[in-house]
C-alpha cells in the first residue's frame, strides 16, 4: 500500500469511527451507524435510492424471538462488516462485533453457534451485498466464504453456514450455494455421517438436489474405463437418492440435463487427449 492509500485509508477509518460530518444515519435494531451519504450510496444502489432522508432503518434480527434465517431482517455485527467495507474495501472478523468477542470462538450443537464467525458471518455478510446491491462486496465474502469453508469443512459451524447459505440467500444467486455443494462432496463420506449436515441436507431447500445433480456431472465424465471409478459414484449417487429421498422427477430432470449436454458437445471433447475428469473447483479461482 502506498503512503497516499494508507492516509486516504486512515481519514476513512476516522471518519467511520468517529462519524465526524455524518449527514446519513443507518439504523439496525438497537444499533445506530453515523454515516456519510457521498461514501456509502456511491457504493450501493440500494442506499443511493434510500437515502432521501436522513434515516435508513433496516430490520434487525437480534430480537430474541427474531429468526436468524429470516432473508427479511439482519444481522447488526454483518451490517457492521457490511459498513466497514464500504468505507475500506474490505472488512474483518475478528474486534468488530458488537458482542466484543475478540477471536473466534467454539461452536455448539447444530442451530446454536457460540460465536458468528468464519463461514457463518460470511454468508451473513454475502446476503447483506445482494441484499443491498453491492456486488464487490458478495465479491470478497465470496472469497473469505471459500477460506473459511475449506477450513472448517468438518465443523458444526460448516453445517450452520450451509443451513444460512441456503436460506438467507436467494434461490437464483449461485455463489455460496456452489461453494456448499463442492465442499459438501468432497468431503461426503465423512459429512453425509455427520447427524447435523443429514439434517440440513434434507431441510435444505434444493441441496440434495444440487449434490446429487453435482455427483451426476462427475459421474458424466468419467471415462468409461474406468469402471471402478463408475461403479463408486454410481453408489454414491444412489445413496444421495435414498438418504435425502429425492423424488423421480427430480432424479430425472437431472439425467436428462446432463445427457442433453453430453449429446450437444458441451464436455470435454473425445480424441483431444485426456483431460480432468473432476468438475470446476470454485475454490481454486479459475475456470
Amino acid at each position: 500500500m502506498s503512503e497516499g492509500q494508507f492516509a486516504s485509508n486512515e481519514a476513512l477509518q476516522k471518519l467511520l469511527d468517529t462519524g465526524e460530518y455524518s449527514d446519513l444515519t443507518i439504523k439496525c435494531g438497537d444499533h445506530t451507524f453515523q454515516v456519510h451519504k457521498n461514501i456509502v450510496c456511491a457504493r450501493s444502489e440500494y442506499f443511493a435510492a434510500a437515502c432521501t432522508t436522513g434515516t435508513i432503518e433496516l430490520e434487525s434480527n437480534a430480537d430474541p424471538d427474531a429468526a436468524e434465517d429470516d432473508p427479511s431482517l439482519d444481522d447488526p455485527d454483518a451490517v457492521k462488516l457490511m459498513i466497514d467495507y464500504l468505507y475500506l474495501h474490505d472488512y474483518e472478523l475478528i474486534t468488530t462485533c458488537f458482542s466484543g468477542i475478540s477471536e473466534v470462538s467454539e461452536t455448539g450443537a447444530f442451530g446454536e453457534p457460540d460465536g458468528d464467525y468464519g463461514a457463518i458471518m460470511d454468508a451473513k455478510v454475502y446476503a447483506l451485498g445482494c441484499k443491498y446491491q453491492i456486488p464487490s462486496l458478495q465479491s470478497t465474502s465470496l472469497t473469505k466464504f471459500e477460506e473459511a469453508a475449506a477450513l472448517a469443512w468438518d465443523s458444526e459451524e460448516f453445517a450452520h453456514a450451509v443451513h444460512l447459505v441456503h436460506t438467507i440467500t436467494p434461490d437464483s444467486d449461485k455463489g455460496l450455494r456452489d461453494v456448499t455443494v463442492w465442499v459438501i462432496h468432497e468431503h461426503d463420506d465423512e459429512l453425509y455421517n455427520k447427524p447435523a449436515m443429514e439434517a440440513v441436507i434434507k431441510n435444505s431447500n434444493g441441496l440434495a438436489f444440487d449434490l446429487l445433480k453435482e455427483q451426476t456431472n462427475r459421474h458424466f465424465h468419467v471415462t468409461t474405463s474406468s469402471s471402478t471409478a463408475i461403479a463408486t459414484k454410481a453408489k454414491t449417487t444412489v445413496a444421495i437418492i435414498a438418504r435425502f429421498a429425492l423424488d423421480a422427477s427430480q432424479v430425472v430432470r437431472i439425467v436428462q440435463q446432463q445427457s442433453i449436454a453430453d449429446s450437444s458437445g458441451t464436455r470435454s471433447r473425445r480424441g483431444k487427449g485426456k483431460e480432468s475428469a473432476s468438475t470446476h473447483n470454485p475454490l481454486s479461482g479459475s475456470v
